[in-house]
């Protein structure tokens, strides 16, 4: 019954896998690559009011809060040179 079972599934991924039927991969250079800003941590202030998060949009990891009710971020801390 598995030997069966495995036949069919490589069946049908062969019927649906027809040569052409992929989409083209975008390729980035590796100057767009390491020009892409990082933004993890999120979380809401105490007051509900803004989401924090971490980010190097300046190079460096610092801490952000942006309105709930939408805006620019704020940066929050100052490091230019140590996370």
């Amino acid at each position: 019954m598995n030997k069966l079972f495995f036949i069919f599934i490589a069946f049908i991924f062969v019927v649906h896998c027809k040569q052409g039927d992929y989409r083209e991969v975008k390729q980035y250079t590796i100057e767009q690559f390491l020009n892409t800003t990082t933004i993890f941590g999120s979380s809401f202030s105490p007051d509900m009011q803004s989401v924090l998060f971490t980010s190097n949009a300046s190079g460096v990891f610092n801490a952000y809060a942006i309105p709930v009710t939408g805006g620019e971020a704020v940066q929050l801390t100052q490091s230019d040179s140590n996370s």
